[in-house]
């Protein structure tokens, strides 16, 4: 999973600690499944993720909270890897995409400082 993790995202020298647990975390709420309380941690929860589809969502949501550590923020567009709405549903198709103005901020380095 980790190398799935570093061809989606590589990003100059910020340090990132990622955290996966199996279980559910109190505050999470059912469709809650990640978390970035901090700009370098990422917190995300495999309880409730259907055990065939666990690799392919456990790398979405993880790429997803990821990304907010790099100071992206929700989406509304609907194939965005950053949509509001991270569910592990999204990615039981092992597809993880970026929207154009997404992209765009990573390769500029254009991300804003604030989620």
């Amino acid at each position: 999973m980790l190398n799935e993790l570093k061809k989606h995202f590589t990003y100059n020298s910020k340090e990132i600690t990622l955290v996966i647990l199996p279980h559910y975390i109190l505050g999470f709420g059912e469709d809650l499944m990640g978390l970035t309380p901090e700009h370098n941690l990422s917190i995300v929860s495999t309880y409730g993720m259907k055990k065939q589809h666990l690799p392919e969502a456990c790398v979405g949501i993880s790429l997803h909270e990821i990304g907010h550590n790099l100071g992206l923020g929700h989406c509304g567009n609907q194939g965005c890897l950053m949509k509001a709405l991270c569910k592990p549903k999204n990615f039981y198709n092992g597809v993880y995409r970026l929207c154009e103005e997404h992209r765009k901020q990573l390769v500029s380095s254009d991300v804003p400082q604030k989620r």
